[in-house]
């Protein structure tokens, strides 16, 4: 008898384990599934700006690595006025996953006059650009994309794509008509819907811009900077021929305020960074091309500018350059995204006079040295072709490898 009561003791005590457990199962599921559910409207209630991807969306054609918390890559292309940086970039812009921009510090430098022309405003820009998160900055975003004079989207096939969504027969006064109501969140949905942004801007004259805009945006994303160089001779020559049009270069002066001279090298200078020194925020960011070793052979040279980045060429570009590098006309619009290479890199030599040379060497003789551009010395020399005018940087100056 008192071993059934201590069987029926054991059995009750084991029942009441079992159903302890299965109860403290049942709740924890239930609470992992309201955390789960609270999670998930969390996830939805959050901002779209404020969104992170943990992998980018990836064009077809290429394969972008993985990363274990994904930061966006970004590459700013910064130059000066006729220092090819429109066709250099143009090499990213055919990236079909590529979100290109064309000038957007253009709309800060113009807008109402230029009352908003100072870097706080262009660094709010280059932050909203490299973060895809456009509130705040409507103003600038539809006069950027609907002055006629400018006619910006055009030049950027990822903004002509979501304008094209927006526009209606027969409306020529509004030729980007995205409302401005969602003007901001159209432009962050297209932006996040590509592998990377490129910016394109010669209104980058201190480098120390890219500074602050870093620290505003902290580690959010994986910038780098090409920093795009070009003959000064070269530059100048073909500043006179969009300000002056249809005039004898003989009789123009190449001390044109209009022209630059004075400030040209003086700013490639200041942005120029050495291996030596060079700051923390920029090291493993900054890389300089000469414009002169990208036409000499072009396709190589993409190579290495999307290894630079850290973004896989895709075979659109690649396509790109194989047909539009051999145009035949070499005069295409001082704005022409196209270049016959050999053409393009000595056609400055027909123009200028040896005069005008000097001068030019004079203003810019220890950039052109840095830079490994060869001093031309006599008439001869400038109208002989065949001699070339590209020597070696100098070793201390971060380069493309």
């Amino acid at each position: 008898m008192v071993l059934l009561r201590r069987r029926r003791g054991v059995f009750v005590l084991v029942s009441l384990i079992a159903a302890a457990t299965v109860s403290f199962n049942v709740f924890n599921a239930l609470v992992h599934h309201t955390n789960d559910s609270r999670e998930q409207t969390m996830v939805r209630d959050v901002h779209p700006r404020t969104r992170r991807r943990t992998t980018p969306r990836t064009a077809p054609g290429t394969t972008l690595r993985r990363y274990e918390k994904f930061r966006r890559p970004v590459v700013l292309i910064m130059s000066q006025m006729r220092s090819g940086s429109s066709f250099a970039a143009e090499i990213f812009n055919q990236h079909p996953g590529a979100f290109y921009v064309f000038e957007p510090l253009w709309a800060v430098s113009f807008l109402s006059n230029g009352t908003y022309n100072s870097d706080v405003w262009r660094r709010d820009m280059l932050t909203a650009l490299m973060t895809c998160r456009f509130d705040g900055l409507e103003k600038f975003l539809w006069f950027y994309l609907n002055d006629e004079n400018f006619y910006v989207f055009t030049k950027s096939q990822a903004l002509l794509d979501v304008c094209k969504k927006f526009s209606k027969p027969g409306n020529i006064t509004e030729p980007c008509p995205i409302p401005r109501s969602v003007l901001a969140s159209v432009l962050g949905r297209s932006c996040h819907a590509k592998n990377f942004t490129v910016i394109k801007t010669i209104r980058v004259k201190d480098i120390d811009l890219i500074r602050s805009t870093l620290e505003n945006i902290g580690n959010e994303v994986e910038l780098k900077i090409i920093h795009l160089v070009r003959d000064p001779r070269a530059t100048i020559a073909s500043r006179m021929g969009v300000f002056d049009q249809g005039k004898s270069y003989a009789d123009l002066n190449v001390k044109n305020k209009n022209y630059g001279i004075y400030g040209l090298c003086r700013e490639a200078l200041r942005n120029m960074q050495p291996k030596s020194g060079t700051s923390s925020f920029l090291r493993d960011r900054y890389a300089l091309v000469r414009y002169e070793d990208i036409i000499r052979d072009i396709a190589e040279m993409a190579k290495r500018l999307y290894n630079f980045t850290g973004v896989p060429i895709h075979r659109d570009v690649l396509r790109w350059i194989q047909l539009n590098t051999n145009v035949e006309d070499v005069d295409a619009g001082p704005f022409s995204r196209k270049r016959n290479a050999k053409e393009a890199a000595n056609h400055w030599r027909t123009r200028l006079s040896f005069a005008q040379v000097k001068t030019i060497q004079g203003y810019c003789a220890e950039a052109m040295r840095l830079l490994g551009y060869r001093f031309i010395t006599d008439d001869a020399m400038l109208k002989n072709m065949s001699a070339s005018l590209l020597g070696e940087l100098n070793q201390d100056v971060m380069v493309i490898q």
